[in-house]
């Protein structure tokens, strides 16, 4: 059941600073030993993640931040795998990297046992690129990912959710876990009440959400059910990989998509041209797309991230949408919605019950 603390604006305060505070106060009061968050590159050109003991060093944070740093759920893999000393951290990640924490928890590639997971209420991000812009009050669209988002808020894996919907002054600290509920007791957080406004915001939140991502699955299955407007829209496809690279959800160690059979030695690429006559080059592109679709799909948490690392722009956010939702929903499975619900693919039921969704 969740458990909603107040968090209040000191003097002079915005909600970013506010967040500063709260994070200091988990360092100097040993609620936790470092925090891992987004902060700004040199000169404001980007958001990286900083992962600092250090309660001073956060003056550089910015928890609200318009953009999103890579790798964020990657990090968390690096700093809970084993080796040395386990060290208690206070991530703080957006809605979607969140969802991705807690598919990769399950296959046993992150360890929480030592992670408190924050996140604060998202409004969307832009490009990396366009940050600078965005931090100099310039208005930029947000990435289309963000348009779509169905789960603008945190939810159940998230042991605090920072909350800004519904909530007119200060923040509204909601936590859903033991772990989350200590963690605001640690730093000095006021119980308070899950306002019916907050609960309102949250839901026409939601709601908002949902409609956008159906529009767009509409759009993308009308659109790709032409397979020529599918190959045409892979053609600039230079298979520089970025997309598997940032993918939050891919985590095997050994890839498939970086063998002989995606590519290839001279001697394959010889024969696939005696076989074939004619190669278009680099090979084997829309297998990639296939095969990587193939493998993510059903732990997708629709972050967007492929298609802002991609340098040819393809609008993979648009192509995931038009399948995403409609994958999962034959497991009656959503990622990262829950750590109780089991991947499919990992479980095995007698009496599998598949029905078709939709045409």
């Amino acid at each position: 059941m969740a458990i909603a603390f107040k968090w209040d604006l000191a003097k002079g305060e915005d909600r970013d600073e506010a967040v500063r505070r709260l994070l200091r106060e988990a360092l100097e009061k040993g609620a936790v030993d470092a925090v891992l968050v987004p902060a700004e590159g040199p000169a404001r050109t980007g958001i990286v993640n900083m992962f600092t003991t250090d309660p001073g060093s956060l003056d550089a944070c910015v928890p609200f931040a318009k953009a999103m740093a890579q790798f964020g759920p990657q990090d968390l893999v690096r700093l809970t795998e084993p080796g040395g000393s386990p060290i208690r951290i206070a991530a703080l990640l957006k809605p979607c990297e969140c969802r991705a924490v807690a598919e990769l928890a399950k296959i046993n590639q992150i360890d929480l046992e030592h992670v408190i997971l924050l996140s604060p209420d998202c409004e969307g991000t832009v490009e990396l690129k366009e940050y600078s812009m965005v931090a100099d009050g310039q208005a930029v669209p947000v990435r289309n990912a963000c348009k779509i988002c169905r789960f603008h808020v945190a939810r159940e894996p998230v042991d605090m959710a920072i909350g800004t919907f519904g909530v007119k002054d200060g923040l509204m600290l909601v936590t859903n876990s033991d772990e989350g509920q200590a963690f605001a007791e640690a730093i000095g957080a006021k119980a308070t009440e899950l306002t019916d406004a907050r609960k309102k915001a949250v839901e026409e939140s939601i709601e908002k959400g949902e409609e956008a991502y159906g529009d767009q699955e509409a759009r993308s299955r009308e659109k790709y059910s032409d397979l020529g407007t599918f190959l045409a829209e892979l053609s600039p496809c230079i298979k520089g990989m970025n997309c598997q690279n940032v993918c939050p959800v891919c985590y095997c160690k050994e890839c498939l998509l970086y063998t002989d059979a995606f590519n290839p030695t001279a001697g394959s690429l010889a024969d696939k041209a005696k076989r074939r006559g004619t190669l278009r080059m680099p090979v084997e592109t829309v297998q990639f797309h296939l095969t990587r679709m193939a493998h993510v799909m059903t732990a997708c948490v629709m972050c967007g991230q492929c298609q802002s690392a991609c340098p040819s722009d393809i609008p993979l956010v648009e192509m995931y949408a038009g399948i995403n939702r409609r994958i999962q929903d034959l497991f009656d499975y959503e990622a990262g919605r829950s750590m109780e619900d089991e991947p499919p693919f990992t479980c095995f039921s007698e009496h599998e019950n598949f029905e078709v969704v939709g045409d």
